[in-house]
């Protein structure tokens, strides 16, 4: 460090202020001395103060670099524009003036400095970039996933992979053409999302109709179509289903068989239609009796019905047997004019403990039997 005292005349004498000091500083700062005919000029000391205020502007408004370095480079930046500041001002013996600061270190830290920040300027925007490309390869895997996208996704995405691959390009070009790209993606995104909205109802809309298809397919395989009740079919499933149960649970159930009465004759007599609608009736009857919904009405075939009642010992099979025989001779069927009356035989069966539903369903065909052979018209309980 020079003495800027030294380099400084005191009191009147209007040139003789500016020094060898000043003369230092030119070459310093112009690569040669100060000519003969270049007078020292009114703005040398507004280059000083310039200097000065523009390395304590640069020390406010430094970029955090966060190393330790950095900060002891800024310091020295701030205390030398301070030290240039001071060395302007008026000299008196009670304030001497500050020494010039080392003009050659200056320049070197403060290029030192500069470094430093645009070192961690283009580590940042390579950051960025990269997180850009990435953005933009992730947006181009996303498309690529969709091969209904539109073309206009497709460029764009495109687009922003180049322009994010150039080292040269502008941040905030590629800023603008990130959020370009993303509200083009976002918009296809958005299309994609109501055209599977629109897929998704439209396959709720089969499912829905294949459900109630098979929902009809499957009563329709499990239901009598004269009479409407459960078919041959579905009684020997409920049948099987009631013997597994029932050795779990240990419950009682009973069967019924019916038979009508001489409905050949209604067939001979007033033909297949009259006979058909017969049954019709019947499976009316059998419906109005109210039977709770586990219990299990069905045609057995011809004129046999059958009647699956859980829960229930043959006495109370017996009484609801003899309901049901009641309800069936109170019937009167009026059909081309003609009225049809019959009476039906029944016979009830109680699952025996282990019983297989064929050897259950067997005993209550011998009681339905055995019934028919004692005159018709009653109820008969299988031993």
């Amino acid at each position: 460090m020079s003495g800027c005292a030294r380099g400084r005349t005191r009191g009147g004498g209007g040139g003789g202020a500016v020094t060898d000091r000043t003369e230092s500083v030119w070459q310093r700062w112009f690569g040669r001395r100060r000519a003969a005919d270049e007078a020292p000029g009114p703005h040398d000391a507004a280059v000083r103060e310039t200097l000065a205020r523009v390395l304590k502007d640069y020390t406010d408004l430094d970029i955090d670099l966060a190393e330790a370095e950095a900060k002891i480079r800024l310091g020295r930046l701030a205390s030398w524009g301070a030290e240039i500041l001071r060395g302007l001002g008026p000299s008196d013996a009670d304030d001497p003036p500050t020494l010039d600061p080392d003009w050659g270190t200056l320049r070197t830290t403060f290029a030192r400095h500069r470094r430093a920040e645009r070192h961690f300027v283009s580590e940042t925007v390579g950051g960025f970039r990269q997180a850009l490309v990435d953005v933009a390869q992730g947006l181009t895997r996303t498309v690529e996933s969709d091969g209904s996208s539109d073309e206009r996704v497709s460029k764009s995405v495109a687009g922003l992979k180049e322009l994010a691959s150039t080292p040269s390009i502008d941040v905030s070009r590629l800023r603008s053409s990130v959020l370009q790209t993303v509200e083009v993606v976002e918009a296809a995104a958005g299309e994609r999302s109501r055209r599977h909205n629109r897929e998704v109802g439209r396959l709720r809309d089969i499912l829905r109709t294949m459900r109630v298809e098979l929902k009809r397919v499957t009563a329709q395989a499990e239901t009598d179509p004269l009479t409407g009740l459960a078919n041959r079919a579905s009684l020997d499933a409920h049948l099987a289903g009631t013997a597994a149960i029932g050795a779990f649970r240990g419950s009682a159930t009973s069967l019924l068989l019916l038979d009508l009465d001489h409905f050949k004759n209604v067939n001979d007599s007033h033909g297949h239609p009259a006979g058909d609608a017969v049954l019709r009736n019947v499976g009316d009857v059998l419906r109005a009796l109210g039977l709770r919904e586990t219990d299990l009405i069905a045609r057995y075939g011809g004129e046999e019905f059958a009647i699956v009642l859980h829960e229930c010992r043959e006495d109370d099979a017996f009484k609801v047997a003899e309901r049901v025989r009641g309800a069936i001779d109170a019937m009167i069927v009026v059909h081309d004019g003609a009225r049809i009356h019959l009476t039906v035989s029944i016979g009830v069966a109680e699952r025996g403990l282990d019983e297989a539903p064929e050897a259950w369903l067997e005993r209550a065909d011998r009681a339905l039997y055995a019934a028919k052979a004692g005159g018709r018209d009653r109820v008969h309980v299988a031993a």
